[in-house]
């Protein structure tokens, strides 16, 4: 193996849309993509860090061209699931 005193090159960012808007959480967040619905393809989940509620976005395209529904809060027993932080 070959290590370079190279500095590493990254590629512009680019926003994450959702039905032709940018994914926005407001505050801090914690993007994470996961089968969550156990269909074959990855979803993605958006932590939020200042109330810590968790976004599920359905992937409704495909792993190579992911297409991301509408959000919703993820929720356990008619609760929204939250996350501590500190």
């Amino acid at each position: 193996m070959s290590i370079s005193g190279q500095a590493p090159r990254f590629y512009d960012p680019e926003f994450l849309i959702c039905q032709g808007d940018t994914i926005d959480v407001i505050f801090f967040s914690s993007p994470v993509t996961y089968d969550w619905d156990n269909d074959g393809d990855k979803d993605l989940l958006v932590g939020q860090f200042f109330y810590g509620y968790i976004s599920f976005y359905e992937n409704i395209g495909t792993n190579y061209f992911p297409v991301f529904g509408d959000s919703h809060f993820l929720y356990a027993d008619d609760s929204i699931i939250t996350l501590p932080y500190s």
